[in-house]
């Protein structure tokens, strides 16, 4: 008796699959670094054997938030310059760059946004 078994051929196409988007691996998710959002998104191909794609975003289209600007949102306004917190009194207070903001290390005793608020206020030292 003859048995005849039937013939399954599988094809792999990657048009023929799902596109699955991944994050930027540079900047996720569109390309727009800190925090930027990309006006117009592109699909790019990542890894086509797996039909593996991410967005990516053209020059001049990312939408940079405050305190942030060029064509990808990587150039930060420095805060520090000039630098807001007080050095006066001997006090070596630092200044650290954020992105839209800044903050001011203060020497302890002093407290605030620029450590405008001393424990030592009237206090006399002799």
């Amino acid at each position: 008796m003859t048995t005849l078994l039937p013939f399954l051929v599988f094809i792999h196409s990657p048009s023929l699959q799902q596109p699955v988007y991944v994050a930027n691996p540079s900047n996720p998710p569109h390309g727009c670094l800190n925090y930027g959002v990309c006006a117009d998104p592109v699909p790019t191909v990542l890894d086509i054997d797996n039909n593996l794609y991410y967005y990516s975003c053209p020059s001049n289209e990312c939408i940079c938030n405050n305190g942030t600007s060029g064509n990808l949102c990587a150039d930060v306004t420095n805060k520090c310059d000039p630098d807001p917190c007080p050095n006066d009194n001997g006090g070596m207070y630092t200044c650290t760059n954020g992105v839209g903001n800044y903050m001011c290390e203060c020497q302890p005793g002093y407290t605030g946004v620029n450590c405008e608020n001393s424990e030592y206020s009237g206090v006399s030292c002799c």
